[in-house]
């Protein structure tokens, strides 16, 4: 619609942009972005390197390391616990985003691998309403329903 156009009561005026950041020290290209839900940090994921963690106004602070060529896609959990990546592998890794007591962002740590695929992982998602069930869609011509909700400590 064009900017000032009204449609019953509402007005709709262009989207602005909130901020903008460069991430020069991702190898190769972007291929996935997530957004925290409280949206104080998102995730950035190249095809060639690893994930890394920012805060929205551009500051690093975590790299995840996936440690593998041909990442296919990232995600965050819809609670923002977790974070996870399709990468060239058959197996999935899934990182636990961990807070202080008083909520500001500590690291990323690997929390579990999903192990069961014969071939590389094309696609991982998490569900929209159980964040501890996770879907993986492989090379091998299968997906598969994974239920993430097991007692785990990180070291």
């Amino acid at each position: 619609l064009r900017p000032g156009y009204s449609a019953g009561t509402r007005e709709f005026t262009p989207a602005k942009m909130v901020h903008q950041s460069s991430v020069e020290e991702q190898k190769g290209d972007l291929i996935a972005m997530a957004i925290s839900p409280d949206s104080k940090y998102i995730m950035t994921c190249a095809d060639e390197g690893n994930a890394i963690v920012w805060e929205v106004n551009g500051s690093k602070l975590d790299e995840v390391p996936l440690k593998r060529r041909g990442n296919h896609m990232a995600c965050l959990s819809p609670d923002g616990r977790f974070l996870t990546a399709a990468t060239f592998t058959a197996d999935v890794k899934i990182f636990s985003v961990n807070f202080g007591k008083t909520g500001s962002f500590e690291s990323v740590k690997k929390a579990m691998t999903l192990r069961g695929h014969k071939s590389a992982v094309h696609c991982v998602c998490f569900s929209a309403f159980f964040a501890n069930r996770v879907g993986t869609v492989s090379k091998d011509k299968t997906w598969r329903l994974w239920d993430i909700n097991v007692r785990w400590e990180v070291d």
